[in-house]
Order: C-alpha cells, then structure tokens, then sequence
C-alpha cells in the first residue's frame, strides 16, 4: 500500500508522479490537478530585425536550433514540438485516468484547492499534515 500526501503544489508532472500512489491525500490548501501538457518558446526574430541583430548560428541537424532566441520558427520545428508534445499528453492522460479515474474534462489543464478539488482527484483533504495521515494509516 503506497500512500500519497501532498502539500503546497501538487500539479502536472508532479501529479502524475502522485497518481501512482494506492490513495492520494492532500493538505486542504494544497493546489492539485494540471493535467495536460506544455512546452513553449518565443520567436524573436522579428525583434531582432527591429532591432537591427542578426543571428549567425552553426548548427547540425534541422531541428537541433528550434528555439534559439533570434531565429524564425518554421511549421516543420513546429509540427516536430507537436509529435512530442501530443503523445506524452496521450501518456500522461491516459496514466492518470487509469489510476484515478479522471474523466477527460477533469484533464484539461485545470487545477484546484484540494479541498474543492473533484472528489476523483484525490481521496481525502482531512490530514493537516503529513505525521496526521501517517498516524491515522497506521494507527501509531
């Protein structure tokens, strides 16, 4: 039996890690939930330009410069972030949903305080604290 207590922030990456516990318990105040996927980057190159700056950049492989401050992205780089981004979203959706049992609509990127958290999201708000949900589990 693996139990699972969070405090302070519990969401996306951190959630789904929680999610392999058999019983996930939160602090009342704890912020739960964000599941979804993200990655961003900011094309700068047309501030550049403004700016009157040129990039030179020296690199092999046509994605390994996707990013770099002061160049152009292209649908290609992107489409590429995409095929990332899409199938871990799959993973992380579909891991989380076996686990808890979240409904697609409960895995939009939302988060909430634990204690208004939908009642799948975690098993219980009631332990103020770790050492409290740790005695009570184990009758110490």
């Amino acid at each position: 039996r693996v139990i699972g207590y969070a405090s302070g922030h519990c969401c996306s990456a951190a959630y789904w890690m929680a999610s392999a516990c058999d019983e996930l318990h939160a602090d009342p105040s704890a912020t739960v939930g964000s599941v979804s996927t993200i990655m961003s980057g900011q094309d700068t190159s047309r501030q550049w330009e403004m700016e009157g700056r040129e990039l030179k950049l020296f690199a092999t492989g046509k994605f390994k410069a996707t990013g770099t401050p002061g160049k152009r992205w292209t649908e290609e780089e992107e489409a590429n972030i995409w095929s990332i981004v899409r199938p871990l979203d799959a993973e992380f959706k579909g891991y989380v949903s076996a686990r808890r049992q979240l409904t697609p609509d409960l895995m939009e990127g939302q988060w909430w305080i634990a204690k208004h958290a939908p009642a799948a999201v975690v098993d219980s708000t009631t332990f103020q604290d770790i050492d409290a949900l740790l005695m009570a589990a184990y009758q110490l």
